[in-house]
Order: structure tokens, then C-alpha cells, then sequence
């Protein structure tokens, strides 16, 4: 996984998704400071449970819109937990980490994430395989899988 800023570092090899996002919640995210380009983010309730995954290009703006009194999410906390990305590394980053915590809800009978869809529809799969080409290689250099995982390993874990 792309480090929270610019892209310079990666977290540790064979560090899970969901450990990521729970150690930058942790220590508060991504600096508003270093908010720039992409950005992939999560909500999280007063537990510090991630309930909803996004990328924005302005974390600025997408904050105000959730918490705005009509917002279904405006108890949310927002946590930058990656900056600095283009557009098709975020989108597969937000990918990994819905996946991620949608699997870790249903392995601990938690409740699933807030999010209403995940970003890519199955009847646009084909639209999407360079975001789900870019998904493996992330998943590749980040040690999550093996590094003789497929395109169909990537849709068997989006489920399409």
C-alpha cells in the first residue's frame, strides 16, 4: 500500500490493510498539511471503527459534506489515511481497504461498512481492469497475497 503521503515510503511488507488503516487512525492520519491530490480516507465511529471508506480529491470539502446536518455519516470521524495518490491508485487503494473491512466484518460478525456500494459496479468490470491491474500489483508490492496472484484472484476478492 502507498504510503499516507506522496507515494515515498511503503508500510512494512505483509502489513495487512486493515492494520494499516487502525495504525493511522492511532496516530490521527495523514496531516492536513500533507493533504494534496488524491486522497483515500476512512470514517470512524466514536470506537474508532472504520464504518466508511472514500477517496476525494479535496479531503477538505468531503469532510464538510459528511458532517452537514443531513449527512447519515455526520457522527463520523474523518482520518486521511493516504495522500498524494493519482486518481487510479486511490480508486484501487479504496478497493483493498473496502475488501479488507468488509472481510474482517463478516469473519467477526461485525456490521458491514456504512458504504452504500462498492466504487466499482460489476456491470463496468471492464472499464476498471487497469484500476484492478493496479490492485495487484499494490497487493504484490505490499506482500498481501502471493506474488503469483491473477486478475481473477482480485475478482474473487471484489467478489465479481
Amino acid at each position: 500500500m502507498p504510503s499516507c503521503t506522496q507515494q515515498k515510503e511503503r508500510p512494512p511488507v505483509g502489513l495487512a490493510p486493515v492494520d494499516y488503516v487502525n495504525s493511522m487512525i492511532k496516530s490521527d492520519g495523514v496531516p492536513k498539511s500533507e493533504w494534496s491530490n488524491n486522497s483515500v480516507y476512512v470514517l470512524v465511529d466514536d470506537n474508532n471503527k472504520v464504518r466508511y471508506v472514500g477517496i476525494t480529491n479535496d479531503p477538505n470539502r468531503r469532510e464538510k459534506e459528511h458532517k452537514a446536518w443531513y449527512s447519515t455519516k455526520k457522527d463520523y470521524h474523518m482520518v486521511v489515511v493516504m495522500s498524494g495518490l493519482d486518481r487510479k491508485t486511490a480508486r484501487a487503494e479504496e478497493q483493498i481497504l473496502i475488501s479488507a473491512f468488509t472481510l474482517e466484518a463478516v469473519e467477526s460478525a461485525f456490521k458491514a461498512l456504512d458504504n452504500g456500494r462498492r466504487g466499482i459496479a460489476v456491470r463496468r468490470m471492464g472499464e476498471f481492469k487497469d484500476e484492478l491491474n493496479r490492485a495487484l500489483e499494490i497487493m504484490r508490492g505490499s506482500g498481501i497475497g502471493s506474488a503469483s496472484a491473477t486478475l481473477e484472484d482480485i475478482e474473487d476478492l471484489f467478489g465479481i
